[in-house]
């Protein structure tokens, strides 16, 4: 795997030939294309289920979203976009987010809008199913590494894949799949030796 090495003395050049390393992330996208792939279409699969639903009587499951507070994170995200900074109403700094990551997150969405047609809530479920799905990745590596068995690392992927509550949830608008993309990464970077990796995911976790 590709590594990134530190000198243990910063002070002197001459200690790179001494220099701790950490392994980067290794996707291996060649050994594990098959399990991507799948999970993948898992997750679209079950995102389009949602998204197609009229039980309401109408087509608002595409392009709505069910709670208030997802809305509420789309207001700062807003703020952010038009680089007025962490504010519900305009001029007034606060915070009444529950996740600052996940408004972090959103905000590109607000530029990027016009692209489809400007209705920002299309891009937070492409999110929500993107963030999913990189947690049910970190799930098959991360169970395939602590138990070397396939068949469970299919399971725990599966499962997260198509278990109706978080396949709802990825499609709600809400941090849901973000928190549980971040920790299974975490866990992976730990078992997979990947120390630098960990760390550089908890630091992001830290405003979840």
């Amino acid at each position: 795997n590709p590594r990134l090495c530190v000198p243990e003395d910063l002070g002197h050049a001459a200690a790179v030939a001494s220099a701790t390393c950490w392994k980067l992330p290794a996707w291996a996208w060649r050994q594990y294309r098959v399990p991507y792939l799948v999970l993948a279409v898992a997750h679209l699969a079950t995102a389009f289920a949602f998204l197609g639903g009229r039980a309401a009587g109408t087509s608002a499951a595409a392009y709505g979203l069910p709670l208030d507070d997802a809305w509420i994170h789309l207001v700062y995200s807003r703020s952010f976009a038009h680089f007025e900074g962490l504010a519900y109403n305009p001029g007034v700094q606060e915070c009444g987010a529950t996740s600052p990551l996940w408004v972090l997150l959103q905000t590109p969405l607000y530029w990027l809008a016009p692209l489809w047609g400007g209705e920002v809530t299309y891009g937070v479920k492409v999110l929500g199913v993107v963030l999913g799905w990189l947690g049910s990745v970190a799930a098959f590596r991360l169970i395939a590494r602590l138990t070397g068995l396939t068949a469970a690392a299919w399971g725990a992927a599966l499962l997260l894949a198509v278990d109706p509550s978080l396949a709802f949830a990825r499609v709600s608008g809400m941090e849901v799949a973000l928190a549980v993309a971040v920790p299974l990464w975490f866990a992976w970077s730990v078992a997979d030796g990947r120390l630098l990796g960990a760390v550089r995911v908890v630091g992001k976790a830290i405003p979840i």
